[in-house]
C-alpha cells in the first residue's frame, strides 16, 4: 500500500495540470436527449439525432463514451449503429476510444445524421443509446468493458411521416429535455494498469436529474446547419436553417 500511494504521489507532482484540482470536487454530469422526441415529424434531407452533455468539463478527462442504435420499425431494414466518440486513431487510447483532455463546448452537443434517416425517408423508428464510461474505478469488478455495457439503454420512438411536426429545433415546448441519464464523480484516481490518465470513481447512487438545466441555442442550431453544408458541399451559410435544400455547391464557380 506505501508503494502505491508513493507512486500516485508522485504522479501529481509530475502532473501539475491533475494536481490543481486534488482534492477533487464531486461533479454531477448529465446526458439529455434533446431530439427527436416522441413525435410524428415532417421528412428533411438530413433528419439529426441530437444529444446534449451538461459539465462536459468534469466528464471529458474521464473518458466517456456513447454508442447508439437507429432501427427503422416498420421495415427489415439493416439496423444502423454508431459511436462517440468516433473510431478515429486520434480518440483511441486504452483499449478502447474515449475522450480525453478537455472538452470543445460545455455543454457539449453532439449530433449526427443517420444515413436512413436522410433523404426524405419516411418510417417508424427507434433511436436507443447507451452512456458511460471507458473506465469506472469504483470497485475492482467494474473496471472493465463489462461496466459499459451492463448500462441501461435510453431510447425514443418516433416517425418520419408526411404532414409532421416540421422540423424545429428551437421549438418552445411544455416539458423539458427527454431521457436524461446522471453520474456523480465523486472522485478519481490514476489507473496503473491503462494508459488513461484518470479513471473515475462514482457514487453508486445517481443524482437526480436536471434536464431544464441544458442550454440548446441558436448558436448549437448554427453549428448543425453548418455541419450539412459541409458534408453536402454547400456554400458557407448558403443554408437558412437545417430544413432548407439550397443547392449551392463549394464547387459553383459561376459569378453571382
Amino acid at each position: 500500500m506505501a508503494t502505491t500511494t508513493l507512486l500516485f504521489s508522485c504522479f501529481i507532482l509530475l502532473n501539475p495540470s491533475l494536481a490543481q484540482e486534488w482534492p477533487y470536487t464531486p461533479q454531477t454530469i448529465e446526458l439529455d436527449l434533446v431530439f427527436p422526441r416522441n413525435d410524428t415529424y415532417a421528412p428533411i434531407d438530413y433528419f439529426p439525432l441530437i444529444l446534449g452533455l451538461q459539465n462536459a468539463k468534469a466528464a471529458w478527462p474521464q473518458g466517456i463514451m456513447i454508442d447508439w442504435k437507429l432501427e427503422q420499425l416498420d421495415t427489415d431494414m439493416r439496423m444502423e449503429e454508431g459511436y462517440f466518440p468516433p473510431h478515429e486513431p486520434q480518440y483511441y487510447l486504452g483499449g478502447s476510444y474515449n475522450t480525453r483532455n478537455e472538452p470543445p463546448s460545455d455543454p457539449f452537443i453532439y449530433f449526427h445524421f443517420p444515413f436512413n434517416l436522410r433523404n426524405f425517408t419516411s418510417g417508424h423508428w427507434r433511436y436507443s443509446w447507451r452512456f458511460g464510461f471507458a473506465q469506472n474505478c469504483t470497485a475492482p469488478q467494474a473496471t472493465s468493458e463489462r461496466w459499459f455495457l451492463s448500462q441501461p439503454r435510453q431510447e425514443v420512438v418516433f416517425r418520419t411521416a408526411a404532414g409532421g411536426r416540421p422540423v424545429d429545433l428551437l421549438d418552445p415546448r411544455d416539458d423539458c429535455f427527454g431521457e436524461p441519464v446522471t453520474f456523480e464523480i465523486v472522485d478519481w484516481t490514476r489507473t496503473l494498469w491503462t494508459d488513461l490518465a484518470t479513471c473515475p470513481i462514482l457514487n453508486e447512487t445517481a443524482p437526480k436529474p436536471n434536464p431544464c438545466a441544458l442550454q440548446f441555442e441558436q448558436t448549437d442550431v448554427g453549428n448543425i446547419t453548418a455541419a450539412i453544408e459541409a458534408d453536402k458541399g454547400c456554400k458557407p451559410g448558403s443554408l437558412a436553417n437545417i430544413t432548407d435544400i439550397s443547392i449551392s455547391s463549394v464547387f459553383d464557380t459561376k459569378e453571382k
